[in-house]
């Protein structure tokens, strides 16, 4: 895969790891700490115009979280 092939599907890579990670916009702007009304904006634009290091921050967020609590995880109790 070529870099600009990488680059041209990295929004709907980062938008489909968002909602796997964090289901309601909400939550993930709360994560990111920015309004729900911002974040989506910037899915709604597919993150053109956003500064490099808005999408580093939201990689590294992704990637935190999924480590963290894998989805499905996090709602379960222990016995």
């Amino acid at each position: 895969m070529k870099a600009s092939d990488w680059l041209e599907n990295l929004p709907d890579r980062l938008i489909a790891a968002r909602k796997l990670v964090f289901p309601t916009m909400t939550d993930a702007a709360n994560a990111l700490g920015v309004s729900k009304q911002a974040l989506e904006q910037r899915e709604r634009k597919r993150y053109k115009g956003a500064k490099i290091e808005t999408l580093i921050r939201m990689l590294k967020l992704l990637e935190e979280q999924a480590i963290i609590s894998p989805p499905g995880e996090s709602s379960q109790s222990p016995d």
